[in-house]
């Protein structure tokens, strides 16, 4: 135990001897709470003394489930996780529970293990950023310092949108429900970054709507955004088309020619279907993540490139990779921060709002009139399984607008579109199940915070009383009916 309790002073010391970034000064305005999670006290309040000289708050909780108790009841502008709790939960659990409740906030990892594997994995769930141990005092206020003006930048653009009255999502991305709110928010903490970026998902769930945004969200919106489908190019002929050729360097070759990496150069490129990578593409794509740098067919002079690279495919890379058929470094290169877009039969929530979202985007694109769904209709596109995801409802909205004379479009008018098989409508759910279904899925995410549920659903706490009440989804707490006899339900933050 005294060698134990030898090591923290220890490591106390090591921290306590760094100093704060110059011009930081108790007169500094406050900029906001961190919450550190971390369950050796000595550390806890070197860190708490480290932040305090660049203007922070800080708060400190010794395990999980303090950590969790605490971000369900209060916002913080940045979370310092330590990863190695001693606790039932693991660090990489927490991390993403702490990434569900409070998608917005900017978790800054801290561990003493300094593979590149576990940086990926906490990128992956969620986390801003990472550091390891032990800590260099310096290092730590600039992360957080940074995770906090990314939160605060977040938020801003978040406010301006809403403010906007733009259909609800980011940019094209349309979604209100919990799946694509996360999304939204792994596209905002990773678009000011050059991080490579790795977006899963099936064919036609907006990958490259994804990609797009992340493009218009970064420092390099003003430079190109070029987009590949590796699919589409023939193995052999993939590192001339992404990396150009000098004359003569195979039949054919007349003169020389830029590839695609360079007309990108100081902006994006978006590799779709990247699983299509030949071998010798892998390479010289990791190359470009490791060296910044690529070399043209028939030629070894290495010419610098400074390109983000944006890359997706449907398939299982984990799995390519265990066969062989991927390079498991360049996996883990693309894989710093990954997207996963959800496919459309598990957002039941945002069926009825795309649909008449397109349906209202067609009609005005093709300048035909305005056209409606009826409640029948509705409920036959909520019970079709969407194998085509988005791309097959932006299809079906088409469709609609064209061959459909009716301003309200009823189940008959889709039965008679050519290529579309539906569900009997007896099969299919009322609007009302499928509200209630959410609802419950939405406060179990927030294990009942009701505040928290509301937010996710977009609607103010009183609404969502009412809702509970009328859905006989339980009894609302006392706490919450307090907070109702108090006005707390019409507050404003609501």
């Amino acid at each position: 135990m005294a060698q134990a309790g030898s090591s923290r002073r220890d490591t106390r010391n090591e921290l306590s001897e760094g100093r704060g970034p110059a011009g930081a000064s108790a007169g500094t305005r406050d900029r906001g709470t961190v919450l550190i999670v971390e369950d050796d006290p000595n550390i806890r309040e070197v860190e708490e003394e480290i932040l305090a000289r660049s203007s922070f708050r800080s708060e400190g909780v010794g395990s999980a489930e303090e950590a969790l108790l605490l971000v369900s009841h209060r916002s913080h502008e940045v979370i310092l996780l330590d990863l190695t709790l001693k606790s039932a939960m693991s660090g990489l659990e927490l991390l993403e529970k702490l990434h569900d409740i409070c998608s917005d906030t900017p978790i800054v990892v801290v561990t003493g293990d300094t593979e590149l594997r576990t940086a990926v994995q906490c990128i992956r769930r969620g986390a801003f950023d990472f550091l390891t141990k032990p800590l260099d005092p310096e290092l730590l206020s600039v992360t957080v310092e940074k995770a906090a003006e990314h939160g605060e930048m977040a938020s801003r653009l978040a406010n301006l949108e809403q403010a906007s009255g733009e259909a609800v999502g980011l940019g094209k991305l349309l979604g209100r429900g919990p799946r694509m709110k996360r999304v939204f928010a792994m596209i905002r903490r990773a678009a000011p970054h050059n991080s490579p970026v790795l977006i899963l998902g099936e064919s036609g769930c907006g990958k490259e709507l994804a990609a797009r945004e992340i493009h218009r969200l970064s420092p390099r919106a003003a430079a190109p955004l070029i987009t590949v489908s590796l699919a589409n190019v023939q193995a052999s002929l993939q590192e001339s088309e992404f990396f150009g050729h000098e004359k003569g360097a195979f039949t054919g070759a007349d003169a020389a020619r830029r590839g695609m990496f360079e007309e990108a150069n100081g902006g994006t490129i978006f590799l779709d279907e990247v699983a299509e990578c030949s071998p010798s593409t892998q390479a010289a794509l990791l190359r470009v993540l490791q060296e910044g740098e690529i070399r043209r067919v028939g030629s070894n002079k290495p010419n610098k490139i400074d390109v983000r690279v944006i890359a997706a495919t449907n398939a299982n890379l984990e799995k390519f990779t265990a066969s062989g058929q991927f390079r498991s470094d360049l996996f883990y290169r693309l894989g710093r921060v990954v997207i996963e877009m959800p496919p459309l039969r598990d957002r039941p929530e945002d069926i009825v709002m795309l649909a008449e979202t397109l349906l209202a985007r067609a009609g005005e694109r093709l300048g035909r009139p305005d056209r409606r769904y009826s409640p029948r209709a509705l409920q036959m596109l909520m019970a079709h399984r969407w194998p085509g995801n988005v791309r097959e409802m932006e299809n079906l909205s088409e469709k609609v607008a064209l061959f459909t004379d009716r301003a309200i479009v009823r189940p008959a008018d889709l039965q008679a579109l050519d290529g579309w098989t539906w569900s009997s409508p007896s099969s299919v759910e009322t609007l009302e199940a499928v509200e209630r279904r959410h609802i419950q899925e939405v406060l179990g995410l927030t294990r009942q915070n009701y505040k928290q549920a509301a937010n996710l659903l977009g609607i103010p706490r009183s609404t969502l009383y009412r809702k509970v009440r009328r859905l006989n989804l339980g009894e609302i707490p006392e706490a919450e009916v307090a907070a109702i006899g108090a006005g707390g339900a019409q507050d404003s933050d609501d």
